[in-house]
């Protein structure tokens, strides 16, 4: 396996403050050089393990690629959930939104297992939280189904023995063996 890149390799409070100084307050390559040096974390400072200005360009495209994905995933989630409406947390969106969420951790995961990078307790302690909400959502989507599928299943019951007494009253035979019938086909459905 290849060594993660030299930025990927310094203190995470530089690297996030140099993201940070990126990101916030706009600062160019040069005076990104300029607050490496000033830590002793440039290439000039430190050959070994110091930052180049290529090295330090390379981290920010990478950085500003996967910020622009995470963006993009935001708004088009934002999208899907605003043209669902109430409905959006249930069903098989709520599926696809939980494989999708699903599908970015285990990226995630790849990428820190390429670079070489190691995860903090923190962000495993993140991850496992993700992961059990999703799995409690899944369950708890499960369940409010039954539910749903219960209370469909008595509520069509009780409309169609109100109608099957009515044809029996009146004598229409054929009529109650029809509705008899159907009740069995939507019990077999819900």
């Amino acid at each position: 396996m290849s060594r993660a890149p030299k930025m990927r390799r310094l203190p995470r409070e530089i690297r996030e403050e140099v993201e940070r100084a990126w990101r916030n307050d706009g600062l160019t390559i040069d005076e990104l050089m300029a607050l490496l040096r000033a830590r002793r974390m440039d290439v000039a400072s430190d050959p070994e393990r110091g930052v180049s200005r290529s090295g330090l360009h390379r981290y920010l495209k990478n950085f500003d690629a996967t910020a622009a994905r995470m963006r993009e995933a935001e708004q088009v989630a934002r999208a899907v959930m605003g043209s669902l409406g109430e409905d959006g947390e249930r069903g098989d969106v709520g599926r696809m939104l939980t494989q999708m969420l699903r599908t970015i951790s285990f990226n995630q995961l790849h990428e820190v297992e390429e670079t070489g990078e190691k995860l903090r307790p923190a962000d495993l302690m993140f991850l496992s939280k993700a992961v059990k909400e999703m799995v409690s959502a899944d369950k708890v989507r499960a369940d409010l189904e039954i539910r749903l599928r219960d209370r469909l299943r008595l509520e069509a019951d009780r409309k169609v023995a109100a109608e099957i007494e009515t044809a029996k009253n009146a004598g229409a035979d054929h009529r109650v063996a029809a509705l008899e019938e159907a009740r069995e086909l939507v019990r077999g459905l819900l």
